[in-house]
């Protein structure tokens, strides 16, 4: 969701919770579009996150680029978009990089404690994997839902937490494509 400012309520406490989650994520991937410069509220968003660990990724590099690129030169900037398949591919590649997932040995599980544990992360890499292949075949989002929600439940049955439906339903219910 975007964050801006906003005369509404409910809207207000969620950009707070954005920002409040932002400072607290490992993670943060800023986006801006190539197509519009950068206004003085998302400069000082920015500004505020420069402490974390971020990438600022230039969205809609397929069409005119109107944002200064030189002003955001002490950040690690990927231009991409999501209108092409490889469009994200430069993002996928700063993240790999980042978090050296490349060194990450996935067959080795000795990490989990039981089998239990191993169980329910095929059980959820499977639910992945056959998201991933109905989205390939261009299944409705809908039925993509499923095997998401799925893979979401046995994760949270794997760590223990307990996720809310109606957060997830929200979630899926303001699903967009094609942006």
């Amino acid at each position: 969701a975007g964050i801006r400012n906003t005369s509404d309520v409910v809207e207000k406490i969620g950009v707070q919770k954005s920002k409040e989650m932002a400072q607290n994520a490992d993670l943060v991937i800023f986006c801006l579009n190539a197509n519009s410069p950068i206004n003085e509220e998302e400069e000082e968003l920015l500004q505020s996150l420069e402490n974390q660990n971020l990438i600022v990724f230039v969205n809609k590099n397929d069409l005119d680029v109107k944002i200064n690129l030189d002003s955001l030169k002490k950040y690690d900037v990927i231009l991409g978009n999501t209108i092409r398949e490889d469009g994200l591919d430069g993002l996928k590649k700063e993240i790999i990089r980042k978090y050296q997932l490349d060194k990450i040995v996935t067959k080795d599980m000795s990490y989990l404690s039981n089998i239990r544990q191993i169980n329910l992360i095929n059980k959820a890499l499977d639910a992945i994997k056959n998201a991933y292949d109905a989205s390939q075949k261009g299944v409705e989002v809908d039925l993509i839902e499923i095997d998401l929600k799925q893979a979401w439940d046995f994760l949270g049955e794997l760590i223990g937490d307990a996720y809310n439906e109606e957060l997830v339903d929200n979630i899926f219910s303001n699903f967009c494509l094609g942006k």
